[in-house]
């Protein structure tokens, strides 16, 4: 088995719902327990999230860190790629992530990149109405010959 230390805890917790400090408890991973303050980036701040204990104020300062910089990531995408990952990243239901989204609608150019997009809208969202009318830019009527 390969070094402990090169596993995507974050994707893996995600991936297979055991919680990232029992992973890094089963693993041998040295776990903080606490949450930094100087935390900078996006993977770190998950990583963080998910190690703390529900309820603690470890995990409140961790989410609030994490959708602070999604929200970030969000609003620097200028490319439908950009917008994808910052949609990804981001905690799901926060700010951060509804904004990457209606950023990843707006920057579609193509019929696939909305539906993409589309299919990520929550049901009778405000998301949801901007992607459909994003899509019908890509049907125009086509204008009858006289």
């Amino acid at each position: 088995m390969s070094s402990n230390h090169n596993v995507d805890i974050w994707k893996m917790s995600a991936e297979t719902g055991i919680g990232a400090g029992k992973i890094k408890e089963v693993l041998g991973i040295p776990s903080s327990g606490v949450y930094e303050a100087s935390t900078s980036t996006i993977e770190k701040a998950k990583e963080d999230y998910c190690s703390a204990h529900d309820g603690s104020v470890a995990k409140i300062v961790a989410f609030e860190k994490w959708n602070k910089l999604s929200l970030e990531e969000a609003r620097r995408a200028s490319t439908v790629a950009e917008a994808r990952e910052a949609h990804y990243n981001a905690p799901v239901g926060s700010k951060a992530e509804r904004i990457a989204l209606e950023k990843w609608i707006g920057l579609a150019s193509t019929v696939e990149e909305a539906k993409e997009a589309y299919r990520k809208t929550p049901d009778g969202s405000g998301e949801e109405r901007y992607a459909i009318r994003k899509l019908a830019t890509f049907f125009p009527k086509e204008k009858a010959l006289v």
